[in-house]
Parts: C-alpha cells; structure tokens; sequence
C-alpha cells in the first residue's frame, strides 16, 4: 500500500510554464510511484480548468485548490511586517482558507510525509502538528548577492535588516523540518549561514526530462541567441538589460545578421530601459519554450542575480543548443568550461564567447553535444527522482529514532 503524502504548493503546477511549475510537476510525477498524494496547492488568476485538474490527477488523485491571497497591504500589516521576526510578505499572503483546509485534512488522514514546496508554504505546514515535515527547494541566498552589488547606503542597510530578520524566521522555523532540500551545494551553504543549527540537509537538484532528440521540425536558424525567461522576474530583467546595453552591441557589430529572442512574459513591464532594435525581439509568452530553444544557434544567461539552478540552462542542454553563461548562472551546476557551455563573466568577454559559438560549427556541435550528455547522466528527472525518494525514507526512518544531535557535514550532498 502507497504511503500518504500531503504536498503544498506555492503553484497550481499545471501549465507548468516556469521554473517552479516544471519542478513540482515532476515531483508529483516521481513521487507518485510511492505515495498517495493529496494536493494542495494555491492558484493565481483563474481557477484550474477541469483540463488542467485532470491532468494533475493522474499524479494526485486528491486536489484542493485555493485561491492566492492578495496582498494585505495596510497600515496594521505595515507596522506588524516591521516588528515582527516573520518577512513581510509571508504577512501579507497570509491565507486563513489554506490554515483551514489543512488543518481538516491532517484531522482525518494520517500522513507519513507532508511536504512544503518552498519558503512560502512553510508555515501552512505547522498546521500539521507531529507530523514528518520537508521543506522543499529553500533558497536564501538571493538576499546575499543583492547585498554584495547594493552600492546605495539606505537600499544596503535596508537588506542587512531583511537578511537579519530571515536568518531570525529560518532559526525559529526550520527546527520544525525533518527534512529541507535545496538545489544546489550554494543554496544549502546559504542556508546554514543563516541557520547554522539546522540538520538533515541534502541538495536535490533541479532536472529536465530528457527526451529523444529525433528529428527537429525545423532547423536551427543561423545568428539566432535566445533568453527563455520572463523579464517579469527580477534577475531575468536585470540579465536581459545587461546584455542588451553592454554585450550585444559588440556581437551586433561583428556577426550580421544575428538576432536576439527572448521568451516570457512581458505583462506589466516597462519596455523602454531596454535597447529595442530590429534584431531584438520580446516574443513574450509562449506554452511550449523547448522548439523556440531547438532554433536556436545559442542560448545565452547573462544572470548576475538570483539563486537557484538554471532549468533554462539544463533545457537548453537537453536540446543540444549550445549555452553561454555568467559564473552565476550557471552556479550549482556540475559543468565544465570550455566542455558543457562556456562560461563568461565581463561583458567584452561574454560577447567574444557567444562569437565563438556563432563563428564555429564545429564548437556549436561538441558544447552541445557534451552538454546533452551531461543531463542524460546527471540531471535527468528519472535520476533525480530516484534519489529523492531514497531521501525521504531516510527522513521517515531518522525521524522515527530518537533525536540525534548529529549536523550535517558540509560533503554530506548528493551528487
């Protein structure tokens, strides 16, 4: 008989048409070989179609819905934000409805696991008193990176306060996890500076399905670069600037004929700090990325920000299209310069890297290849899946001995 599993999700993960999505998608997938998983899981916008419920219950074969809360934003919520060791917006997306489903599920169903997919849903998973908890995919070291750049005094000071109060919240809320996973060995250092008590760590990486290459519908186009990624996001915003203002003129200049794609959404952004030309094109939102990718000469990740690993970087690998990246796009990732991808960080440096695999058949051909090899034996669902759930057998049998004062040692990751 499959063990129960109660999953509580930021996303409602079909369509899933972002890094978040595509995670927990899989997840259920995998996990679905061994659990019975009831979720749960907020959604934004409009209802789940019964299309999109259907297609979700071939994995959970129970599914609650709840709307996201809107942001409760006033004056009480303002002054409760600043005093209080909890971050502000785990305050203002507070959702009393998500408290009283769970707590009515965890009422009438003992489940071995209940799992939190990120930061977020951590405090609804409280709501399960006793119960064997995992907090999923944790990443703090955003906050970290923007502190290093900040250059302005009062922005500066304004993060060291966040990061204080994180590293209070995370002191007081993870000792309640048996169990919390983080994509990369950066995401879980991140972690322990802000907790350093914390046990029962382990990286799970992000992953890609990998499938048969077979025969493309269309041939790559020659010049073509492309950026998947919404530049609604922060980082993919501040990439796609950088890139435009300091790296693709060089590129421009050199190579007639290239152009530049970037995917996403483009709802609600301000279009006009960006370097708009012919050869630069906002393709905005698109259901399917992967054949966008497949057309492509490159892909480049011109990211300085953010945490994480890159499913952009490991979608474009799968496909076999050569990558480009900065050190901080492609951090957490097992690659090889100069074999996976080329890695560049100036922005002289980064537009000659995506010259030389413009110029270069046969480069275009070994980064790819080597680079699509790479995920078949690393970062392939099927793998990463496997691992996970040896992960949380483990979580079950530890957390029912009793309490070990061992820490984990920082080698202590997956591989």
């Amino acid at each position: 008989m499959k063990k129960k599993l109660l999953f509580l999700s930021r996303w409602f993960p079909f369509p899933a048409d972002n890094g978040s999505r595509l995670r927990i998608l899989n997840l259920l997938r995998l996990f679905s070989q061994e659990y019975h998983i009831t979720l749960v899981s907020f959604w934004e916008g409009s209802p789940p179609s019964s299309d999109h419920l259907e297609y979700i219950q071939a994995y959970c074969p129970e599914i609650h819905p709840v709307p996201y809360p809107l942001a409760n934003k006033n004056i009480t919520t303002s002054i409760t934000g600043l005093l209080s060791g909890k971050p502000k917006s785990l305050i203002e997306r507070d959702s009393q409805p998500m408290r009283t489903l769970i707590r009515r599920l965890v009422a009438n169903t003992n489940y071995e696991l209940v799992l939190a997919s990120q930061i977020d849903m951590a405090p609804f998973a409280l709501e399960a008193p006793g119960a064997i908890r995992i907090l999923d995919e944790l990443e703090v070291s955003s906050y970290f990176t923007r502190l290093e750049r900040e250059k302005n005094p009062l922005k500066k000071l304004r993060l060291s306060l966040t990061l204080w109060k994180q590293k209070a919240y995370l002191e007081t809320l993870l000792p309640h996890f048996a169990g919390i996973t983080s994509v990369s060995k950066e995401e879980i250092r991140a972690v322990l500076r802000q907790a350093p008590g914390v046990t029962h760590t382990q990286v799970i990486p992000n992953g890609v399905t990998v499938e048969p290459l077979g025969q493309r519908s269309s041939a790559p186009v020659p010049g073509r670069m492309i950026y998947s990624g919404s530049i609604s996001y922060h980082p993919n915003f501040d990439a796609v600037q950088y890139f435009l203002e300091h790296s693709f003129p060089l590129i421009d200049r050199q190579y007639p004929g290239v152009s530049f794609h970037v995917t996403g959404s483009i709802d609600g952004v301000c279009l006009d700090p960006f370097r708009l030309l012919d050869n630069v094109v906002f393709i905005g939102y698109v259901p399917e990325v992967r054949p966008l990718i497949a057309e492509s000469w490159v892909s480049v990740v011109p990211l300085r920000l953010g945490g994480g690993t890159r499913l952009k970087i490991l979608e474009a690998m799968a496909l076999g299209t050569p990558v480009v990246s900065t050190s901080k796009g492609a951090e957490g990732l097992d690659v090889q310069h100069d074999r996976d991808l080329l890695i560049a960080d100036p922005p002289e440096e980064f537009a000659a890297a995506v010259y030389k695999i413009l110029i270069d058949p046969g480069l275009r051909s070994s980064i790819g290849n080597s680079g699509r090899r790479l995920v078949e034996t690393t970062y392939s669902w099927d793998r990463i899946g496997g691992l996970y759930l040896s992960y949380l057998d483990r979580v079950i049998s530890q957390a029912s001995r009793p309490r070990q004062t061992h820490r984990n040692h920082p080698n202590e990751y997956l591989s």
